[in-house]
Parts: structure tokens; C-alpha cells; sequence
């Protein structure tokens, strides 16, 4: 399953640099031709692969399948920061990322995630988390049509500026929480959830904390901050391992950070917390 997931990070990012980042016609938010070409590779490298899987994609919505009975069910986000790509200016951050549960069953739990990978564009960085056996972390090479990897340090968690990274603006209208969140430390959104997951992970920065965060990219920041030793819980403080997980859900309340920092915002947040 590991060498299936380092392929299909590696072909998305061939796929990304080689498909047009034009915008095509959909009644969601805005998709590229880039988004769609990861998606149709991903399904076709699936549909080879002689794991038993059930594919849940966000271009495509219907569910697929490689065999009659699924072991795994792999979750995948073929684009996540798609307007910074769409600007093509490769200065902003837009990662795909793979997320792959030990189960078929419609009952996900956040602890089922065995696994989880990204490759973050701009850059060429690409993360590996599997649970109980750490973070790997690779620059991807590229001489023209070969991609090859290079092991990279893991940044010391030692994070370099007093940043908590959040949702500006999709949480405009919960200005109390942007408030109360900015009141204590510098607030930034870069436009791209998994990116700024890989970067508290790995201690660039000391806290993420959403409001209501969509279930997509979800169990990267989770199964990250495990093998990080990073928390991440709801706004009460609740951990995630029980939490049934939804694709498409934006019920999730996060804060994920640093001990002081995370204690800190439970403390400022839990009179926000909800039901999850």
C-alpha cells in the first residue's frame, strides 16, 4: 500500500505540471482541467491496482470500486488550493492528498486512517504519515519526463514564527472566533487547508484551528499530528480517534497545535464548541 500511494503522489504531480490550469464549467467552486486530469489518472491507477479498494474522490463524486469486496477505502483531494494553482504563479500552495482508511464500511472513523500522503505543488515537497510508523518527507527532482525522490529532514518542531493558521474566509461570518483567535496570535489563511496541515505538522508554524472545516482533507491533519506528536482535538478538547468521519461534512470544529498553544485556544474556544 506504501509504494501504491508514493506512485499515484508522484504521477500527481507529473499530471499537475502537465495539464492546463484552465478553469472548465461546473456548478461547484472553480475546478481546472488540472484538477480533473489527477482525477482521471488516480481512477485509471486504481482501477489497475490489485489492492481491493473503494475510491471517494472530491472532482467525482460517485464512489468506485476495484473489487467486489474492498479492504480499504481511499479518500482522495485532487486539488486543494485550485484558485491558488489557477493563478499559476507558483508562489502559492496547492497540494494533492491521498488519505487511505483500513475499512469499506460506510462507519469511518478518523482512527481508522492507516495512512495518508500529499505532494505539495509549488514546491515539489511530498509527505508520507503512517500510523505508528512516523512522517517521511521527500523533494521530488524532476529531468524532464523522470521524477525522482529525495529524503528531506523533518523541520525541528520548533516552530519559527507565533502564527496559527485558520480560515479567514470561509469563517467571516463567526467573526467572534476570528476575534478571539487574532486577539492572541498573528492569524494567516494561504488558501490551501493541506498545506498549512503539512506545515504545523512539521513546526513551521504553531497552530491550525477552524470552525467548521470540511471533512475533506481531515484525516491528513490527523493521522500527521499522530505520528508529529501534535494535538488535535475538537474545541472542547475532545480527540478525534472515535469521531465518525464524513466526506463532505463541514461540522468538524479543529484545533491542532503545539501543547501551550493548543491548550491556550481550547481554553478561548470551548465556549464555541459543538456536537460533533
Amino acid at each position: 500500500m506504501r509504494q501504491f500511494l508514493y506512485n499515484l503522489l508522484l504521477k500527481s504531480y507529473f499530471a499537475q505540471k502537465q495539464a492546463s490550469k484552465d478553469a472548465v464549467e461546473c456548478d461547484k467552486d472553480i475546478v481546472t482541467e488540472c484538477d480533473l486530469a489527477i482525477g482521471r489518472m488516480i481512477k485509471a491507477e486504481v482501477l489497475k491496482c490489485e489492492i481491493p479498494i473503494k475510491l471517494v474522490t472530491e472532482e467525482y463524486s460517485n464512489a468506485m470500486c476495484n473489487s467486489e469486496n474492498p479492504e480499504y477505502t481511499v479518500y482522495v483531494d485532487e486539488l486543494d488550493g485550485t484558485d491558488n494553482a489557477f493563478r499559476d504563479i507558483n508562489m502559492l500552495p496547492s497540494v494533492t492528498l491521498i488519505q487511505i482508511a483500513h475499512t469499506s464500511s460506510e462507519d469511518v472513523k478518523f482512527g481508522d486512517f492507516i495512512m495518508v500522503g500529499a505532494v505539495e505543488h509549488s514546491s515539489g515537497k511530498m509527505y508520507i504519515a503512517e500510523k505508528g510508523n512516523g512522517i517521511n518527507k521527500y523533494q521530488i527532482i524532476a529531468d524532464g519526463t523522470n521524477l525522482t525522490l529525495e529524503a528531506c529532514e523533518i523541520c525541528p518542531r520548533h516552530p519559527k514564527q507565533s502564527v496559527v493558521i485558520t480560515d479567514v474566509y470561509s469563517m467571516m461570518k463567526e467573526t467572534e472566533i476570528l476575534i478571539e483567535i487574532a486577539s492572541r496570535y498573528q492569524t494567516k489563511d494561504f488558501g490551501a487547508s493541506a498545506a498549512t496541515y503539512l506545515w504545523v505538522a512539521e513546526g513551521l508554524f504553531e497552530a491550525y484551528a477552524s470552525s467548521h472545516k470540511k471533512g475533506h482533507e481531515l484525516p491528513l491533519l490527523y493521522l500527521l499530528c499522530k505520528e508529529a506528536g501534535v494535538k488535535m482535538t475538537d474545541f472542547a478538547g475532545r480527540s478525534y480517534d472515535d469521531v465518525g468521519y464524513d466526506f463532505n461534512s463541514t461540522r468538524y470544529q479543529v484545533i491542532a497545535g503545539i501543547d501551550s498553544v493548543h491548550a491556550d485556544l481550547v481554553g478561548a474556544l470551548s465556549k464555541y464548541a459543538k456536537e460533533m
